[in-house]
């Protein structure tokens, strides 16, 4: 046999076999055959001559070799299997199965790749770097159908045999034990692929964050976040994840500024995200602001302007003592929800704003409807409208209902207790003014009869008669006698 018929593994491996690796590792999913990997054989102790193929092998291993480079895979899989029922040595069948697990991979038959993968590495034909190439494809072959557990039990096998941690492995790894959930027998691995990764992708990042989020490690976490935000201050993810831990650590006054920073650069593309920062101006005592900024969002339609996000707008005007524009808000949230509770506030803020008749109208519909939280405050309220608009006897039959209600019935006794008493000042008050007018006229009677005794007029009785005035007739006559009491 020459030297030129020898077919040495490490050629195919260069030849074909990097195709395999380069393809599998863009792969990221894991499920469920039971190959089990085996442990390398001493082939590297071996000399080239038990590793050669026979001339006959050789030349169908080189038509093989040819159809690959043709993706005629089929015609690889036809070619190679009849040879596997004859009497090869432990190399020809590694090469065997090699090639076919490869034209097998090209047909995307995932488990007939595993299948002859892992009897190729069952040859015992592999020097322990070919081995341990075999079991890295054999853990992604597993992992791309689904067989997360099984694709780490071929790396860990590699690593167990003398694989380089290079920096492609080691994401390997790392990402595998992620999907697993196994964090903590991932963690070195991602840690000594973080450290050495000069130059970070945005996912490199990302990895390493997950990994001390699941941890708990949240000051590594913190770490890499703000590293993170150094390289890709502009990516909004970034941004996201510094607000959630800053939340998570209760640091509301931190993740508040890193909401308007966000807010600021444009890095917000949802309503939730401009919603959450309008509560965070309203919860800093700026609820103004935080209306102005959800209001615009509702009015331009980036924020759908549900019942949720109307509430905490009306809140918001509410507390800014923005009636004006809270009045809108109520009225369509009124409309919307059918909510007595919300006639009520719409009732509040009209009564604010000094529309009485509006608010009565208001308090009227939130009791007609019902449901509501304090009724009696309502009635009490209702009876505060109708007082201030001068309708006093409408005002005291809506304290008389506030009275039935314990949250309101001291509030509404009181109203009625002083509403009684102006009533009653104000009835007395004519009697008083008559008061006073007779004890006027009784003076200017007693000067007119002192006067009249030394010269006036006298009737045909010769009785004195005296000038009463017009507003005194009613009390006197012309005689200066009384003829009534005040109030008679």
């Amino acid at each position: 046999m020459t030297r030129s018929r020898i077919f040495c593994i490490r050629r195919l491996a260069a030849a074909a076999g990097a195709l395999v690796l380069g393809t599998l590792s863009a792969m990221a999913t894991l499920s469920s055959l039971e190959a089990q990997p085996q442990s390398s054989s001493q082939a590297e102790d071996e000399g080239p001559e038990n590793r050669v193929l026979t001339p006959r092998v050789g030349e169908i291993v080189q038509q093989a070799l040819e159809l690959l480079d043709q993706e005629r895979s089929n015609d690889v899989i036809n070619l190679l299997t009849p040879l596997l029922a004859e009497r090869l040595n432990a190399y020809e069948r590694f090469v065997v199965f090699q090639l076919r697990g490869q034209a097998r991979f090209q047909l995307d038959d995932l488990n007939g790749t595993i299948a002859d993968f892992t009897a190729m590495l069952q040859t015992g034909a592999a020097t322990r770097e070919e081995a341990n190439t075999a079991r890295v494809q054999l853990g992604q072959l597993h992992i791309a159908t689904n067989d997360l557990d099984q694709g780490l039990v071929f790396f860990e096998a590699a690593v167990e045999n003398g694989i380089e941690l290079n920096q492609g492995f080691l994401s390997l790894l790392s990402r595998a034990y992620y999907q697993a959930e196994r964090y903590r027998d991932g963690l070195t691995y991602a840690e000594l692929y973080y450290g050495r990764q000069g130059s970070k992708s945005q996912s490199d990042y990302a990895l390493m964050q997950a990994y001390y989020k699941q941890l708990g490690q949240t000051e590594n976490e913190m770490r890499v976040i703000e590293a993170a935000l150094s390289d890709y201050p502009e990516t909004r993810i970034n941004w996201q994840n510094l607000v959630a831990i800053l939340a998570r650590l209760e640091r509301e006054d931190d993740a508040f500024e890193a909401n308007k920073l966000m807010y600021l650069n444009g890095l917000f593309e949802e309503c939730s995200e401009l919603f959450r920062l309008s509560q965070y101006f309203s919860y800093y005592e700026n609820p103004y602001r935080g209306a102005t900024l959800l209001e615009r969002e509702i009015n331009t339609g980036r924020c759908e302007g549900d019942v949720d996000q109307l509430r905490t707008l009306a809140n918001m005007w509410r507390q800014a003592r923005e009636f004006e524009r809270a009045i809108p808000v109520l009225e369509r949230l009124a409309a919307q929800t059918g909510d007595g509770n919300w006639y009520a506030k719409l009732a509040e803020a009209q009564y604010e704003l000094n529309n009485l008749e509006a608010a009565e109208m208001a308090f009227v519909d939130a009791l007609d409807i019902g449901g509501l939280d304090q009724t009696g405050a309502v009635w009490s309220l209702l009876g505060t409208v109708r007082f201030q608009a001068g309708n006093v006897v409408s005002a005291l039959a809506a304290f008389a209902e506030a009275t039935r209600f314990s949250e309101s019935r001291r509030e509404a006794q009181a109203w009625t207790e002083f509403i009684t008493q102006q009533m009653r000042i104000r009835d007395a008050i004519p009697l008083q003014m008559e008061q006073i007018r007779f004890q006027e006229c009784r003076l200017i009677v007693a000067r007119e009869l002192d006067a009249a005794t030394v010269t006036s007029e006298v009737d045909e009785t010769g009785r004195p008669v005296i000038d009463v005035p017009d507003n005194c007739a009613d009390f006197f006559n012309l005689y200066g006698d009384q003829i009534a009491e005040p109030g008679s």
